[in-house]
């Protein structure tokens, strides 16, 4: 079980920090099974990889028809 103040506690130890609702992203994304793209996007904005790279692979990776809300997740995930 998680601290209640796990949010406050993490963001008094490191240097980036961000606080997102995964779940709230991924509906908007259009597809709660995008949840863990959300995740990957917001990860990706503290790695030093170019957007471009991540999104060519979510197109390899998923079929045409998971190409719009991937891309949107990730996207969602690596403004939030």
């Amino acid at each position: 079980r998680y601290p209640e103040n796990i949010a406050d506690s993490l963001s008094r130890r490191a240097t980036r920090f961000k606080k997102l609702s995964a779940k709230d992203l991924a509906l908007q994304a259009g597809d709660i099974r995008t949840l863990n793209i959300v995740l990957l996007g917001a990860a990706s904005s503290f790695l030093p990889v170019a957007e471009g790279v991540w999104t060519e692979n979510i197109l390899r990776r998923f079929p045409p028809k998971a190409h719009k809300p991937n891309l949107e997740a990730f996207r969602l995930g690596r403004n939030a």
